[in-house]
């Protein structure tokens, strides 16, 4: 029988194609958070921005404070977006590639150690966690490094357990070495712990040198990078901002766990004790492994103090999903399956419907990208666009994310901090509005402000702005209704063009009009048309709305232009009485259709 014959073989791809699903579905669910765009920054990789060189990234990474990293993740980021590209959902797909790769170093060598079915129940533990279902779609280092120390794993213990060796599995070794150092600064314990167990309990042979010398090389490609790291040691033990967030060694185990295995730690308790380790039971590996790992860390956390979450600990998911493999395959089968598809079920429930938000977390996902969308090609670099932030959401956790998707506008954010008042939060939105003639206001109803921020953003916009966009879009546009329409008057009727007509699109056409209406004109009455006609004369496309019937009011207007040929248009302007036609003649041009604006229209 084949290899792709054999049911196991099946059953593994089925679920590699679901854990890829369940990442795939996430690379652009939502915009990119605060920690992502510190990624994408350092890697270069800013949309419309030329490709950085790598040195540039080393140096980006070398003299910024903020993540105290090593490097490896975003250099092979920066690699990867001259390759596929800068879009959010392609930079994120590097951290899918790594995570299907870990599965499948997860897989091998549970299956070399204990067979198949282990093989399997491993990679169910892995790629079913909603843990890592969550960070497949991440921008982020951690699943590179959960992907650096399951091939680790893989190559050391096929290299420890054969006297053989062929020069792939040499070269992995090194490479995943390589990459245990420069990922993350978490991923070296796993590598001295190692060592540790190599030193004291494996048989010295030529294998046994092979091992070390391949390792102890890869070890010393982070020499060039030691006085960054030590750098940054100096830099986190005297960050005293870190104490108060940072967790203790028992706490960070229980979170890990208990997101491993999708808030159910008694799934992994009962798997993990059908794996304790038997006499020449190649298990005991891991658990000595998992265990030496974990204190190390927790060591150097109660020195330190830096571990502020589970996620910092993902160089032990290997392990986990080794150990939790090993025990479900060690079940009678008819239970070691059920475990196997609560598991599952269980992280793909949580990946397709997450819990709610926490009371005081911060929302890390703002639609910026929606508003984004709304600006391009509407805004103008002088236009203010206010955005109000989410409660309990600091400014600089959205700031940087706005900058990457936003075109370039006066930006200010307001807060809706908890301790803030009625009268603080008034003043912040006079400070952000005031002399201002248009006004963008960013809002979300899936994140949005304090009850107070809120109720202060309505009141001022009911008493001094007027809308001129109709909808929900995250981002929309009001003018001050102290503005005095005199571009155009049609009698009674003042028309102003408050933004120049432009080209929002190659292909539509942007214009935003505001109205002052005199008290002699009845309500009801009238309508506006902006016409675009081409070289002959012939209106070739159009939009009519009624004439509001504030006394000051606007209107966002945009044609598409997509059926026309290319070459010149004129825009004119029309109010006319909706039930006879009857058109109104501007006062000072003395035309029924005087022009406001002409544009070309390429190919």
């Amino acid at each position: 029988m084949s290899d792709m014959k054999r049911p196991a073989n099946w059953v593994w791809v089925a679920l590699a194609l679901l854990v890829a699903a369940l990442g795939m579905r996430g690379l652009n669910a939502d915009p990119i958070w605060y920690d992502e765009w510190w990624s994408i920054h350092y890697a270069g990789a800013e949309p419309g921005a030329h490709p950085i060189a790598l040195a540039e990234t080393l140096e980006r990474v070398a003299s910024t404070d903020h993540e105290l990293n090593p490097p490896g993740y975003y250099l092979s980021l920066n690699l990867w977006s001259r390759l596929a590209g800068t879009e959010p959902a392609i930079l994120r797909a590097l951290s899918l590639f790594a995570g299907m790769l870990a599965m499948a170093f997860v897989y091998r060598t549970a299956a070399d150690v204990a067979g198949p079915r282990a093989g399997l129940m491993a990679a169910v533990a892995l790629g079913g966690s909603a843990f890592t279902i969550y960070y497949l779609h991440e921008a982020r280092a951690y699943l590179s490094l959960v992907a650096a120390a399951a091939a680790f794993l893989w190559a050391y213990r096929r290299l420890t357990a054969s006297s053989s060796a062929s020069i792939g599995v040499l070269l992995i070794l090194f490479a995943s070495v390589v990459a245990l150092c420069y990922t993350h600064y978490l991923g070296s314990p796993l590598l001295v712990t190692t060592a540790v167990v190599h030193l004291l309990f494996v048989r010295k042979s030529r294998s046994w040198w092979r091992v070390t010398l391949v390792a102890l090389a890869g070890m010393a490609m982070l020499l060039p990078w030691l006085p960054v790291a030590l750098n940054a040691v100096i830099r986190v033990s005297g960050d005293a901002t870190r104490d108060f967030f940072a967790r203790d060694g028992i706490e960070l185990l229980q979170r890990l766990i208990e997101r491993f295995s999708g808030s159910n730690p008694a799934l992994f308790a009962l798997a993990a004790l059908f794996a304790i380790p038997r006499r020449s039971n190649g298990m005991a590996l891991f658990w000595a492994l998992l265990a030496g790992t974990f204190l190390l860390i927790a060591a150097a956390n109660a020195m330190l103090q830096f571990v502020t979450d589970a996620h910092y600990l993902m160089v032990l998911l290997p392990l986990l999903a080794l150990i939790a493999g090993s025990g479900m395959a060690r079940m009678s089968p008819r239970v070691g399956n059920a475990v196997a598809v609560l598991w599952l079920v269980t992280g793909a429930g949580l990946s397709l419907f997450p819990p709610p938000r926490e009371t005081g977390e911060w929302t890390l996902y703002f639609p910026w990208d929606e508003a984004g969308e709304t600006l391009a090609g509407r805004a103008a670099a002088t236009d203010r666009v206010v955005a109000l932030l989410p409660e309990p959401d600091p400014n600089w956790i959205h700031q940087p994310v706005a900058t990457y998707y936003l075109p370039p506008v006066d930006l200010r954010l307001i807060e809706s901090l908890p301790d803030a008042t009625p009268d603080e939060l008034e003043a912040q939105w006079e400070r952000a509005t005031s002399g201002q003639q248009l006004l963008w206001v960013a809002t979300s109803a899936s994140a949005p402000p304090s009850h107070f921020a809120r109720n202060v953003m309505r009141a001022a916009l009911a008493d001094h702005w007027t809308a001129c966009m109709d909808g929900d879009a995250t981002a929309r546009l009001y003018a001050s209704q102290t503005l005095v329409a005199d571009d155009f008057r049609f009698g009674d009727i003042g028309v102003e063009l408050l933004r120049p007509v432009r080209l929002s699109s190659p292909r539509a056409l942007y214009a935003v009009l505001g109205f002052n209406t005199g008290p002699q004109t009845p309500p009801h009455t009238y309508s506006v048309a902006l016409h675009v006609e081409n070289g002959d004369g012939t209106v070739v496309a159009q939009h009519d709305f009624g004439l509001p019937d504030e006394a000051v009011a606007c209107r966002a207007v945009e044609l598409d232009l997509s059926s026309l040929p290319a070459g010149q248009y004129t825009v004119r302007l029309v109010v006319y009485a909706w039930e006879t036609g009857e058109r109104l003649t501007e006062i000072e041009t003395g035309q029924e259709r005087p022009a406001i604006h002409t544009f070309e229209l390429g190919a």
